[in-house]
C-alpha cells in the first residue's frame, strides 16, 4: 500500500509514499491536457502552454521573473519569447520539468545547453554538455571550441584546445578548418606547444595556405598577419616555393617580401615544443615472463616537465602481448589474451585484440574495424613468435618481422580516423629463419634487424649480434657490420641520425650499450647504464634516451632476478645516464 501510518505520542502520522508521484503525474495530466495553464511560451511562432509553478521549480530564470515583481508576474497569462532553440528542445525541455525524464541525442543537445544556458538549469546544461564531449573529435573540435567559450563550459573548452594541438596536421585537413575565422586561426597559430609530426612547421603553413584558398578574396589582406605567427625560418624552401606558385601571390609581391624578410630575421627563433608524454603499457609483474605469468593491465604516463608519473586508464584486457605505436598522432595497442588448454597445446591464445587509447576522454576504445584481416593475422603471428614491430615516423607505415618474413602494412586517415590496410610481403631473408626476440628500427625509411635470439634446437638458443638492413627503396636485404656484443631482448633507437642497442641479455642481463653509425657501418660502444635491464623498451625525447623499468638484478652485477620500476635518462652531450623518477609498478616487458 502507498500509506504508511505510524503512531505517534498525540495519535497517529500518515505518509503516502507515492505522493511526490502522485503531484508529478498530475501536473503532467493538466499539461497534456493544457489544463490550468498560465503561461504561454511562444517559440518560433508556435505556442506551448506551462504552468508557472512548474517553470519556476526547475528554472531559477523563471523563479526571478515570476517572483520579484516583473510584469510577468502580475500577468494572468504572459506570453514569453523564447526563439533560442528549435519548439522540439524547448518541449522535450517541458517534458523533462513535469516527468522527470529527459533525453538527449547528437541532433538536440546543442539546442537543450543553449535553452538551459537561457532558463539557468545548471545541472542539465552540465549533463548535456558531458554528453557532448564523448562526440569530441577532430571533425568537429573546432566548432565545439566555439560553442564551449559562448556556453561557458571550462571542460569542453579545455578538451576542445588540447585534441587542436595534439592532433593539428589531421585537423587541417578537415572542411571545419576550413570556416574558422581569421582571429580563432590566430589563437590556434600562436600555440607554440602545437604537436606537428614529422613535418613539423611545414603542416602550419601549408594549413594556412589551405585555409586563404578557401577564400582568397575575404582572407587575403589578412594573410601576411597569419604568417607573421607562423614560424617561417622552420618551414622547408620547397614548401616555401609552392606558395609563389599561386595565382594570389603573383598578385600580391609584397607578401612573399615580406616571407622572405622574415625567414631573414628569425634566425634564432625556436621551434613549438609540443607537450609529451611516455606511456607504460601492461607487462609482467614479476619476472617470470611466460604466457600466464603474472601479468598487468595498468597503463602509467610520465610527465616530462614534472618528472611524474600518473597512473592513466587500465586495459581493457590481461595481455599476455602488447605492442603500442603512434599513427598520425593515435595511440594504438595490440594484444592477444592466453588461457589455458589442455596437455597437447597448454596455452591456447585468442584472437588478436587492437585498442585506441583517447587520451583526451582517458578511455580504451575498440580499434578491430581499423584493421584489415590480414593485417590482424600477421600482427597476431608475430606477437605468439616473439617477433618485433617497427613504425615509420614519416610514411605511418608499419614493419612487421616474424623469422624469416617481413611484412608492410600502410595507414590512411579519413576524417580523423585510422584505418590499416591489407598487410603486403616483402622479400624474406633466410638469415632470419630461427631467430626472435630481436629489435626493429626505422633509420631514414631503412629497416634494421638487431640482434635476438637463435635457436639451433629445443635446447640451443643463444643471443647473437647479426644486423640485417632492409633497404625499402630497392626492396633488398643488405648485411651490416655485427654489434660488438650478442643481444637479446633488448632495446634499440634511433637518435640524431644513429641507432642505439641498449641493455638486453646473452649470458647475463646487460649495462652496455652501443651506437651504429649508418655512413660509416661501425659500432662503439657509449657509457653503460646505471642499472642491467632486459624486457624493457626504450623512447628518445628531445635528444635523450629514456629506459624504462625491466628485468635486472637485486643488487650489483648480480643477485636473484629482479623487476625495476626505475627510470633512467641517456644525455650525448656529457655521455652520462642519469636516475629520474621511478615508475609508480615494477614491470618488465612493457611497450611505450
Amino acid at each position: 500500500e502507498s500509506l504508511v501510518v505510524k503512531v505517534t505520542d498525540n495519535g497517529i502520522k500518515i505518509n503516502n509514499k507515492n505522493g511526490g508521484g502522485l503531484v508529478l503525474d498530475g501536473f503532467y495530466n493538466l499539461w497534456k491536457d493544457k489544463l490550468l495553464c498560465d503561461v504561454k511560451l511562444m517559440c518560433h511562432n508556435e505556442e506551448i502552454y506551462a504552468h508557472r509553478s512548474m517553470l519556476l521549480i526547475y528554472s531559477d530564470y523563471f523563479k526571478a521573473m515570476f517572483t520579484i515583481g516583473l510584469s510577468e508576474s502580475s500577468q494572468s497569462m504572459p506570453q514569453i519569447q523564447l526563439n533560442e532553440a528549435s519548439p522540439e528542445a524547448l518541449k522535450s525541455l517541458l517534458l523533462y520539468m513535469y516527468t522527470g525524464s529527459l533525453s538527449v541525442t547528437n541532433d538536440t543537445v546543442q539546442d537543450l545547453i543553449v535553452l538551459t544556458d537561457l532558463l539557468q538549469m545548471r545541472d542539465v546544461k552540465e549533463q548535456c554538455f558531458l554528453y557532448m564531449e564523448k562526440s569530441l573529435d577532430v571533425t568537429n573540435c573546432l566548432g565545439m571550441w566555439d560553442f564551449a567559450e559562448t556556453y561557458s563550459s571550462t571542460t569542453l573548452l579545455v578538451k576542445a584546445i588540447c585534441l587542436v594541438k595534439r592532433r593539428f596536421p589531421v585537423i587541417v585537413e578537415t572542411e571545419e578548418f576550413l570556416n574558422i575565422s581569421s582571429s580563432r586561426l590566430g589563437k590556434i597559430l600562436k600555440f607554440e606547444d602545437l604537436s606537428l609530426g614529422n613535418n613539423g612547421e611545414d603542416d602550419v603553413f601549408k594549413g594556412v595556405v589551405r585555409w586563404l584558398e578557401h577564400d582568397v578574396t575575404e582572407r587575403i589582406d589578412c594573410f601576411k598577419d597569419m604568417l607573421k605567427l607562423v614560424k617561417l625560418i622552420h618551414v622547408s624552401s620547397p614548401v616555401i616555393n609552392e606558395l609563389k606558385q599561386m595565382m594570389c601571390m603573383q598578385e600580391n609581391l609584397d607578401i612573399m617580401t615580406s616571407i622572405n624578410f622574415q625567414r631573414s630575421t628569425d634566425k634564432d627563433c625556436p621551434p613549438r615544443h609540443p607537450i609529451q608524454c611516455i606511456y607504460v603499457v601492461g607487462g609482467y609483474l614479476q619476472s617470470r615472463t611466460g604466457p600466464m605469468c603474472p601479468r598487468l593491465k595498468t597503463v602509467e604516463r610520465y610527465n616530462f616537465k614534472d618528472n611524474v608519473w600518473k597512473q592513466t586508464e587500465t586495459l581493457p584486457v590481461l595481455a599476455s602481448g602488447v605492442q603500442v605505436f603512434n599513427i598520425h598522432g593515435k595511440l594504438f595497442t595490440t594484444s592477444f589474451e592466453m588461457s589455458h588448454g589442455d596437455s597437447l597445446m597448454p596455452y591456447v591464445s585468442s584472437t588478436p585484440g587492437f585498442y585506441e587509447y583517447d587520451n583526451i576522454q582517458n578511455i580504451w576504445k575498440d580499434a578491430n574495424d581499423c584493421f584489415a584481416p590480414s593485417s590482424a593475422k600477421v600482427i597476431h603471428d608475430c606477437l605468439q613468435k616473439s617477433g618485433s614491430l617497427a613504425v615509420c615516423p614519416r610514411t605511418n607505415k608499419i614493419y612487421i618481422m616474424s623469422e624469416t618474413d617481413i611484412y608492410c602494412i600502410n595507414s590512411t586517415v579519413n576524417d580523423g580516423e585510422v584505418t590499416f590496410s591489407e598487410a603486403e610481403q616483402l622479400p624474406s631473408l633466410q638469415e632470419l629463419e630461427s631467430y626472435s626476440n630481436h629489435a626493429t628500427v626505422l633509420h631514414k625509411d631503412d629497416l634494421y634487424v638487431l640482434g635476438g635470439d637463435r635457436r639451433i634446437s629445443a635446447s640451443e638458443i643463444f643471443p647473437v649480434a647479426s644486423v640485417f638492413m632492409f633497404d625499402c627503396s630497392e626492396n633488398k636485404w643488405i648485411t651490416k657490420t655485427s654489434m660488438q656484443e650478442p643481444r637479446a631482448r633488448f632495446s634499440a633507437v634511433v637518435m640524431d641520425d644513429y641507432i642505439y642497442a641498449v641493455g638486453g641479455f646473452n649470458s647475463r642481463r646487460l649495462r652496455s650499450v652501443e651506437r651504429y653509425d649508418p655512413v660509416t657501418d661501425t659500432w662503439r660502444y657509449i657509457e653503460s647504464m646505471n642499472k642491467e635491464r632486459s624486457h624493457f623498451k626504450c623512447v628518445v625525447h628531445l635528444n635523450k634516451i629514456y629506459a624504462m623499468g625491466g628485468k635486472s638484478y637485486s643488487r650489483y652485477e648480480g643477485g636473484a632476478r629482479k623487476v625495476l620500476s626505475s627510470c633512467e635518462v641517456y644525455d650525448p652531450e656529457i655521455d652520462m645516464w642519469t636516475y629520474k623518477a621511478p615508475m609508480n609498478q615494477a614491470r618488465c616487458e612493457t611497450i611505450k
